[in-house]
């Protein structure tokens, strides 16, 4: 079996979470459970704002011999669509801008003092 080398791709914001609302990038089901609180939240809006990036993504590209259970995001309409991609690595920081930026909900996190608060950003 040959192993080929990583890739690099420069997605926009959008369209990664118009992704996740349309269920072609998902998460392996042994995926922790988002827990995000709303200062890392409203943190990395402000990044975002600023001009810095969000960080690298990692993306396992579905397809081949090997099927790994999945599931949507935290917040997106569930799919039985078979995603292109499942995220490794950065599903805290996309689930995040998902339920912030793009989701119509508020957003059910935590305040500083750990009590439970839905929010809109």
């Amino acid at each position: 079996m040959a192993i080929t080398a990583p890739k690099s791709y420069d997605t926009p914001l959008k369209n990664l979470l118009e992704n996740i609302d349309e269920g072609k990038l998902q998460l392996p089901e042994f995926q922790r459970n988002w827990t995000w609180d709303d200062e890392r939240i409203v943190n990395i809006i402000a990044s975002l704002t600023q001009g810095y990036p969000m960080g690298a993504l990692m993306q396992l590209e579905c397809g081949g011999d090997i099927v790994l259970k999945r599931r949507t995001f935290e917040g997106a309409p569930d799919s039985d669509y078979e995603p292109e991609h499942l995220v490794l690595d950065g599903q805290q920081r996309l689930t995040s801008l998902y339920r912030s930026l793009y989701s119509k909900d508020p957003v059910p996190t935590k305040n500083a003092r750990g009590q439970a608060i839905r929010r809109f950003y």
